[in-house]
């Protein structure tokens, strides 16, 4: 689980990339719920709230390069996309 502030760092970097207005959110490699090579389930849901409470960000993209991974953190992601408002 990342800090908030960690958690708004990357949230707002995944904006710039996506051009300013769009969290354009990679998720690469094997999804597990505690990243040991990346931010993991949790860490990704992490930082898709944290776009979401930015005024600048209007919408966020998801872009899965990932052979897949173990199952226990997916619903926890699928209810945080759920959840989103933009």
């Amino acid at each position: 689980v990342l800090t908030r502030a960690d958690a708004e760092w990357y949230a707002d970097y995944y904006r710039r990339v996506g051009g300013g207005a769009v969290a354009l959110v990679p998720i690469t490699g094997t999804m597990q719920r505690s990243g040991m090579c990346g931010l993991g389930t949790e860490g990704i849901a992490d930082v898709l709230r944290a776009a979401d409470r930015m005024d600048s960000v209007q919408a966020h993209l998801l872009k899965f390069n990932t052979p897949g991974g173990s199952v226990d953190g997916t619903r926890h992601l699928a209810e945080t996309v759920k959840g989103l408002t933009k």
